[in-house]
């Protein structure tokens, strides 16, 4: 019983059409030196997955990208 739903859902994974919504984050961390020594910028990008059925025959999928940026202590010259 657990191996059939268990493949049943890896199914559903493999197919980029199947009606399953993920919602993947990617997060990045950069920190600077140099002219902006000390500054840093943490981004974090929100990438949901969502299938929606039209029809019996259509079918459309988003995939929206969702930046979350903060960023500190660069110089007035470098934000120009």
């Amino acid at each position: 019983m657990f191996t059939d739903e268990a493949a049943k859902l890896a199914k559903k994974l493999a197919n980029p059409i199947s009606n399953l919504i993920s919602v993947p984050l990617q997060y990045n961390y950069d920190e600077y030196g140099g002219l902006n020594n000390g500054a840093s910028v943490n981004r974090l990008n929100i990438q949901p997955v969502m299938p929606f059925s039209l029809t019996d025959n259509w079918n459309v999928i988003t995939r929206t990208i969702v930046p979350l940026i903060d960023q500190h202590d660069f110089p007035l010259d470098a934000m120009k």
